[in-house]
């Protein structure tokens, strides 16, 4: 389905912002996903957003809690 709809949006030159959530896309095993947003950004119609490491809601965390999720690159 995201490929589709990538690839819809690619056919009809439509401006998209892509919420990548990192821990998804870097431990990802299939690449087309990552390699249809590498084709929208070559032909500048992907933004991209970093919608954090995790699905998280840092309102809701305290301090620490933010510090450590956000620390949590390399799991």
């Amino acid at each position: 389905m995201q490929l589709a709809t990538m690839d819809h949006i690619i056919s009809e030159n439509l401006p998209f912002r892509a919420s990548i959530l990192v821990s998804k896309l870097a431990n990802s095993s299939n690449l087309d996903v990552f390699h249809k947003v590498e084709e929208g950004l070559d032909k500048a119609l992907f933004e991209l957003a970093i919608h954090g490491f995790r699905h998280a809601d840092h309102s809701l965390l305290i301090k620490q809690e933010q510090i450590d999720d956000l620390s949590n690159f390399q799991r």
